[in-house]
């Protein structure tokens, strides 16, 4: 009778091994694809966030599945790997305007630097001597607390003009210029209560609108609905021109979620990533497996991207993004 058990036991203990890796392949693919019907249940958003991730996972167990000799699974394990994959891929792609740059390397170039430096993050020395070293012609500072505008007040020299809404909290933001400002705006959620600051300036010859986001982050209450309006309020500066607009921060979506596409779609906007990779900037617990790509610098028709890169921000989670641009001739 023991012995029976102990048969039992071990046959159902191998049966539920062999149960793993092809459920956590189900899940993988279920997650990862969450967000097609994210149009019906909002929060399904959440889960599209992490195609990295999704890829990993199901490498790991596609290897798994190999080494065992389950070529059946091993075979499904591809074609869901293949999903995540094709989302991934062409931020790798180059862009087709950066052979045109090569042969355009007299244009003026705008830099700029924005940080999400957390607001419990008291390692302002740091981020100044980031800045400094950086020395971009534009700076965005969010989740700027009245400390932090204190702080930056060192750079007044460096960086003459600004437009600040400090705030307790993840609600503030700063935006400073060597370029002075033509026009600013300060536009604040009426239910988030986070800011949008809008800057317009002169460069090359042109004017330029420069928008600075941070959307309250997505959570199951709302999924993405209050993103979806925060942005919407920050394109409205554009009034529907958006050909001159460099909209720039921690918009807390990635290029995979509908909210996202929808908005660029519709404003003719283009993330300056593509050609650069995934360039994940948030969290940075463990670089390469848990961060995803939540900091964004979009532009409109009438720009170039030239580099985009992630520079570490001491105490804070989020990567900064440098980012530099032309105007097209």
């Amino acid at each position: 009778m023991q012995d029976d058990r102990q048969v039992k036991g071990k046959s159902k203990a191998r049966t539920i091994h062999k149960c793993i890796a092809p459920s956590i392949v189900i899940s993988a693919v279920l997650a990862s694809n969450a967000g097609l019907l994210a149009d019906v249940f909002p929060q399904l958003d959440l889960l599209v966030h992490f195609q990295v991730q999704y890829a990993w996972v199901l490498a790991a167990c596609l290897l798994y599945l190999l080494i065992q000799g389950r070529f059946g699974w091993a075979i499904l394990a591809t074609a869901a790997l293949s999903l995540p994959m094709m989302r991934i891929a062409p931020w790798y792609f180059p862009s087709p305007t950066l052979s045109y740059l090569e042969t355009h390397e007299e244009q003026t170039e705008l830099e700029l630097l924005s940080c999400n430096v957390k607001y419990t993050n008291k390692n302002y020395q740091d981020l100044i001597k980031l800045i400094k070293e950086t020395d971009a012609d534009v700076v965005v500072v969010q989740e700027a607390t009245h400390a932090w505008e204190l702080a930056l007040d060192q750079l007044s020299n460096m960086y003459p003009h600004r437009i600040a809404h400090p705030a307790s909290g993840p609600r503030g933001m700063i935006m400073l210029s060597k370029l002075p400002f033509l026009q600013s705006k300060v536009e604040v959620h009426p239910i988030t209560r986070h800011c949008t600051l809008a800057g317009w300036i002169r460069f090359d010859n042109q004017d330029i609108l420069l928008i600075a986001s941070h959307p309250f982050r997505p959570g199951l209450r709302h999924g993405p609905t209050l993103i979806a309006s925060e942005l919407e309020m920050a394109a409205s500066f554009a009034n529907k021109d958006t050909q001159n607009v460099i909209f720039i921060g921690d918009l807390n979506t990635t290029m995979w979620s509908s909210t996202y596409t929808r908005f660029v779609q519709k404003h003719r906007l283009s993330n300056l990533r593509k050609g650069f990779g995934i360039c994940a900037s948030w969290s940075r617990v463990i670089p390469w497996v848990s961060a995803i790509p939540i900091d964004h610098c979009l532009i409109g028709d009438n720009f170039h991207g030239v580099s985009f890169d992630l520079l570490p921000v001491a105490g804070s989670d989020h990567d900064a993004i440098n980012a530099l641009v032309r105007l097209r001739q």
